[in-house]
């Protein structure tokens, strides 16, 4: 992995369970209700791993090639079953509804998979329709382990509803992504991480978010009793997207899916690309089994950190790095520049670091350059970034949210800082 991502990669060692949630542009090319190849399980395979895609976005073009990627990825002696639940674009004709595909093995441009079921026109993003999705997925083709990937926008837990909390003039934050998991533009929709959580019907082996910004801990942390390893980008993820055709056999292997495999491919695919085309590329996965451990070792030593607020945030301001486009930052150099001064911390963030390093098992990045303004080298990515709740008015409302509604903030020590509101700076008299 050093070869490629220049980053110490641990051993992976949770279960063998996958599940890679996919969002993407895709229908079905039969009438609303029809079904080809019938509506009998399809039993005896290892694996089951649903993609699910809500296409219907900008980046519809991507999609289709990523649809592309995994016939080309796919072969028949693999011991699993591959399905996408394609929503459909107004740009990809050939599925005017929403199909579950089964995909089959292709090397050319078609796509050429099997429709196994339709849908009418609906919501890709509606709790209810995309439950009704996943369970036909585990109806269909049972199997011991089952996956899931989501392929959209996201904003992590961000929510669609932000920019109504928040009364603000400030750049940055007008620039913040709220999209949380963007349904199809066609709806105007999202899906919040905690209604996710909720609605997910099994307990997946794993989670794969293929989508921007959702390598946070908050959304993490959410899904942790739904997933037994939760893989994401921090960072945006670039419009060249994941080589499926490289990793798609990595999510099949046994006895659990090769993460190490798909994050260090992932690296070396974006090393062949054009400059152009080579953003900043972060991916890493994590132990959902051990973000409690980590839960507890950040609120111990928030609760020390949190004591004087103002000092709180007078650490960061100016050396914390917040990732492009998002409200987040890197959670390691969060709980570093709040420590590093204070001989009494060091046993506290310690532990932390230990927690962290138990919790996330592997991380990885490639780039070619970096953003101007970016006070945090990718080697120093920790694999997961946080929300810091802003003392400013304008972000009570939104703040308040936040520690109502993720659990994150309750366990971390995160929602501490919930309530604090620092003095308006002011402007010395000319």
């Amino acid at each position: 992995m050093t070869n490629y991502c220049n980053r110490r990669i641990r051993k992976v060692l949770c279960g063998a369970t996958a599940v890679l949630l996919c969002a993407g542009a895709f229908s079905c090319s039969k009438e609303n209700g029809e079904s080809q190849g019938g509506d009998t399980p399809q039993e005896g395979r290892a694996r089951t791993v649903l993609v699910y895609m809500i296409g219907d976005v900008n980046l519809w073009p991507e999609q289709w090639t990523n649809l592309n990627r995994l016939e080309a990825g796919w072969r028949d002696d693999i011991d699993g079953n591959l399905l996408v639940y394609l929503d459909p674009s107004p740009h990809t004709t050939q599925f005017p509804n929403p199909v579950l595909l089964e995909i089959v093995p292709d090397q050319t441009d078609a796509v050429v998979s099997r429709v196994v079921k339709s849908y009418p026109d609906q919501d890709a993003a509606d709790k209810t329709v995309m439950r009704s999705v996943l369970e036909d997925a585990i109806r269909m083709y049972p199997a011991p382990s089952q996956g899931l990937v989501i392929a959209s926008h996201g904003s992590g837990w961000w929510p669609v509803f932000a920019e109504e909390l928040v009364d603000t003039d400030d750049e940055h934050e007008k620039d913040i992504q709220t999209r949380a998991i963007a349904g199809g533009d066609r709806y105007g929709t999202g899906l919040e991480m905690n209604d996710l959580a909720e609605l997910l019907p099994v307990k997946y082996d794993f989670i794969l978010m293929h989508a921007c910004l959702m390598g946070n801990v908050e959304t993490a942390y959410a899904l942790k009793d739904k997933c037994g390893m939760y893989v994401a980008s921090s960072t945006l993820l670039p419009g060249a997207s994941l080589p499926f055709q490289y990793i798609t056999e990595s999510l099949f292997a046994q006895p659990a899916a090769d993460f190490y495999h798909l994050i260090q491919t992932s690296c070396a695919f974006y090393k062949t690309l054009p400059d152009e085309e080579a953003d900043l590329l972060t991916l890493s996965a994590v132990r959902t089994d051990r973000l409690d451990g980590l839960a507890a070792a950040t609120r111990a030593l928030m609760e020390k950190v949190t004591a004087d607020p103002q000092l709180f945030y007078d650490n960061l301001k100016d050396r914390a790095y917040t990732y492009e486009d998002s409200p987040y930052q890197d959670l390691q150099q969060v709980m570093m520049l709040e420590s590093e001064t204070d001989p009494a911390l060091q046993p506290l963030y310690e532990a932390f670091c230990k927690a962290l390093s138990d919790a996330v098992v592997l991380a990885g990045y490639t780039y070619r350059t970096l953003p101007s303004n970016m006070r945090l080298q990718p080697e120093d990515f920790c694999g997961l970034t946080c929300y810091t709740p802003q003392p400013d008015v304008k972000m009570s409302e939104l703040n308040a949210y936040f520690k109502k509604t993720y659990r994150w903030a309750d366990a971390s020590g995160f929602g501490l800082l919930v309530g604090y509101q620092a003095a308006p700076e002011t402007v010395p008299a000319p």
